[in-house]
Parts: structure tokens; C-alpha cells; sequence
């Protein structure tokens, strides 16, 4: 592929890339530009890979998705959970953990799902929205992680006989006593 033919694809492209950046990741139209710049960078850096059986702005599209992933992936490996000097006693006093120490017993996602209703408040609107998960996907993982994290609290040494507190309460007494 030449300069010229890069290029032309380049100003055909561009702006479709970036809608298309939006309304995959939700991403706000300055995110959209950088990543569509990058990704068209990468694209002309790796264009002996091109195959020419579709549409360079196809390829592209497939560049830019997988840096905002991998984007999103470095974010979620510079969080460190077991950091948190938070405090958590889950009913009973004495097997006191960390909260990070709590969470680093679930999956990423679950994590982040719990910190954004719980400690940041958020609804779920909101919740899909950051995330970019569909409705029923965001509802369904949010359940299963309260679900996960009710089960790491029961064996955390609640006592037999005490009255449960439900999870959303548990939860709201965690970040508030951190």
C-alpha cells in the first residue's frame, strides 16, 4: 500500500473511526481522537500485514479496538487491592481483613463492579455506563459478585445463630468504617 492510498484511507477513516470508538467504549470524543490516531499510527507502522481482502478502515477499526483494550487492561493491572488499609469485620470481630484482601478474593471485573456500587455510590445506569456493559450483562455479573462476596463474608467466622445483615448494608458499613 502507498503513501497516497494510506493517506486517502486516512481521511476517509478517521471519523468514522472515532464514532466507531464512541459507541463501542463509550469513550469521550478526545479519548476517541487519541485512540484513532494511534491506532491509524499502528496501522501504517504495521501495513506489510495488511491483507487487502477488506477495507483498510475495517483493519483499522480492529487496531483501534484492541489498544483501547489493551489500554484498559494495563489501568486494571495498576490497581493494587491488598493496598487498601481498610478495615472490614464481617460480624464477628475477630477475623478482621483488609478490604483489599476481601476483593482480591474475587475477579477483576467483580471487584470493580462492587467498588462502583458500593463505594462510589454509583446506580446502575451508571454503572453500565462506565463499564460500557449491556444491561443484562452489568445486572446479571453485579449479582453473582454480591452473591461471591456473601459467601467469602459468611466465611469470614459470622457465628451460628446471628442475625445476617443483608450484603447491600454489609457493604455500605465497609467503606463506611474504612
Amino acid at each position: 500500500m502507498t503513501r497516497e492510498e494510506y493517506g486517502a484511507a486516512y481521511e476517509k477513516g478517521l471519523v468514522p473511526t472515532e464514532r466507531f470508538l464512541i459507541a463501542r467504549f463509550k469513550l469521550t470524543l478526545d479519548e476517541a481522537r487519541d485512540f484513532a490516531q494511534a491506532a491509524w499510527v499502528r496501522g501504517w507502522e504495521m501495513r506489510a500485514q495488511y491483507r487487502q481482502e477488506g477495507a483498510v478502515q475495517t483493519w483499522v477499526f480492529t487496531i483501534a479496538r484492541n489498544i483501547v483494550n489493551t489500554s484498559y487492561r494495563k489501568k486494571r493491572e495498576m490497581v493494587d487491592f491488598e493496598s487498601l488499609n481498610l478495615t472490614v469485620a464481617a460480624h464477628n470481630p475477630e477475623p478482621k481483613m483488609t478490604v483489599g484482601r476481601l476483593l482480591s478474593q474475587l475477579g477483576w471485573d467483580e471487584r470493580i463492579l462492587l467498588i462502583l456500587k458500593y463505594r462510589e455510590g454509583m446506580s446502575l445506569e451508571e454503572i453500565m455506563e462506565t463499564t460500557g456493559l449491556p444491561p443484562t450483562t452489568a445486572k446479571t455479573r453485579l449479582h453473582r459478585a454480591r452473591l461471591k462476596l456473601q459467601n467469602i463474608l459468611r466465611n469470614t467466622g459470622e457465628r451460628k445463630g446471628e442475625k445476617r445483615k443483608c450484603l447491600a448494608r454489609q457493604m455500605q458499613e465497609i467503606w463506611e468504617n474504612a
